[in-house]
């Protein structure tokens, strides 16, 4: 299921998991299991852990207890992430035992200073990790992450404490310490304690030495000051005391942590019996969104980074692909929606040039190419005349251009007929009133073209609403 996330983790002598169901606003954990290794092959481990989850395929993020890593606090000169990752490869090699090329390398910043950049390196041998995801991958389980055991959770307490934080890991044979201060990792260290195995105060009283000189060594908290808190989990057995002891020794606050104290995180009744949250909130945090400032180490990258299986690539072809066909059917629509409105109006502006034509020239009946025809008539009107002979020389389209362009568009004249001869205009024409027959008299006689507008006549018609008049126009 999409909204299911498998969360496994992988130590020395056990396996763990975490069946997460993300598919509402609230993180649930509907599944878990927890098998004890102790000469049982990896990949049957594994199996009993999946069947006690209930996992039967889906989505995975792996983590690895930090004995399968090699981890180093390292400064560099620098601070830009790309050239850190060509050099520290280099810079491993000089002070560890493997060989260039033979391991995997990942980083997270942890601090800057004036000089460069303070970073904490995690390298796992890549033989290793070749041999145990191809066991994961022959059991149908090819995981997103593969990331460092307790790194998630230590980040989210940090996180919900709001302060520096060291995280204690005592579930596995050596119990884990990572350091996170101002929201990064800063620490991560495995150091040789074992709860499980006795001793008593005497042993828990070794673990807080162990603790102190490690902190010291660091110089990333202030035993001084005390401005830390030390958090817990892992196996139940000897928590309290090793709670104890540790406060009494170090003089900070000592607690355990729980996930499910979070909101939105909740454990389903059908497991909370067999859930143990010091055990499994490591595993669970997989699942989490990560807080840490500088990011989670992550070693699906490079030749191990994880090919898309073909479920997942029809889900991102769905994903995109669904989109894409929505935008190109609507980019389709809206091509033939316009190319509609353009031709409505194309075939508009062509019925409005036949009209025009039609009503410039009603005799002619046969309109095959209007601004064509009526080009050609237009040729023929200017041959018609000239002036005449010694006359002025203005066209017959120059004249009707000038007395158009003289007579304002807002006065309601009507030219019924225009003769012209070498030096004289005479119009026929139609109006309301007389007072626009003045005016366009008026108008007229601004003209460079004429000498002199007279008007020869004008006359109401019979039936009063109209007066006809004739002007006479001498050329210059």
């Amino acid at each position: 299921m999409a909204d299911t996330i498998f969360c496994l983790d992988i130590a020395d002598d056990a396996v763990t998991g975490v069946l997460v169901d993300k598919s509402s606003k609230a993180t649930v954990v509907t599944g878990c299991g927890h098998a004890e290794l102790r000469g049982m092959p990896l990949d049957d481990g594994v199996a009993q852990v999946c069947q006690q989850a209930g996992f039967t395929g889906g989505a995975c993020r792996l983590s690895l207890g930090i004995d399968f890593f090699s981890i180093r606090n390292l400064s560099l000169p620098f601070s830009d992430q790309k050239k850190i990752s060509q050099i520290l490869p280099f810079e491993l090699e000089n002070i560890s035992a493997a060989e260039i090329g033979t391991s995997l390398v990942d980083f997270l910043i942890s601090g800057t200073y004036q000089k460069g950049t303070r970073i904490v390196s995690a390298s796992i041998e890549k033989e290793s990790l070749t041999t145990l995801l191809s066991t994961l991958e022959n059991m149908g389980i090819d995981p997103d992450t593969v990331e460092i055991r307790g790194v998630r959770i230590a980040v989210r307490i940090a996180d919900a404490l709001a302060e520096d934080c060291v995280f204690l890991d005592v579930c596995a044979v050596r119990t884990g310490l990572i350091v996170v201060s101002k929201g990064r990792v800063a620490l991560i260290r495995s150091l040789p304690f074992d709860p499980t195995t006795g001793g008593g105060r005497r042993q828990v009283g070794e673990l807080g030495v162990l603790v102190r000189r490690t902190l010291f060594a660091s110089q990333i908290v202030d035993l001084d000051r005390k401005n830390f808190t030390i958090c817990l989990i892992g196996d139940e057995s000897g928590q309290q005391e090793v709670a104890t002891q540790l406060a009494s020794q170090l003089g900070v606050k000592v607690k355990s942590y729980r996930l499910d104290e979070q909101p939105l995180i909740k454990i389903d009744s059908a497991v909370n019996q067999v859930y143990r949250p010091l055990q499994m909130d490591s595993v669970f945090a997989l699942a989490l969104k990560s807080k840490a400032k500088n990011g989670i180490f992550n070693f699906r990258k490079d030749e191990f980074k994880k090919k898309k299986s073909m479920p997942e690539l029809r889900a991102i072809l769905l994903k995109v692909g669904v989109p894409v066909a929505l935008s190109l059917v609507a980019l389709i629509m809206y091509i033939g929606y316009d190319y509609k409105m353009l031709r409505d109006k194309q075939q508009s502006l062509q019925q409005q040039v036949v009209q025009v034509f039609s009503e410039t020239l009603p005799e002619v009946k046969r309109i095959v190419n209007p601004a064509q025809q009526l080009r050609v008539r237009i040729n023929e009107i200017r041959k018609t005349y000239s002036g005449g002979e010694g006359g002025t020389g203005y066209s017959v389209l120059s004249l009707l251009t000038e007395i158009s362009a003289r007579i304002p568009m807002s006065y309601p004249v009507v030219v019924k007929r225009l003769v012209a001869d070498s030096d004289t205009v005479r119009i026929k024409a139609v109006t309301r009133d007389f007072n626009t027959v003045d005016n366009v008299q008026k108008e007229l006689e601004k003209s460079s073209y004429f000498e002199t507008v007279t008007i020869s006549s004008a006359n109401q018609s019979p039936e009063g609403d109209e007066v006809r008049f004739e002007l006479k126009m001498e050329l210059k």
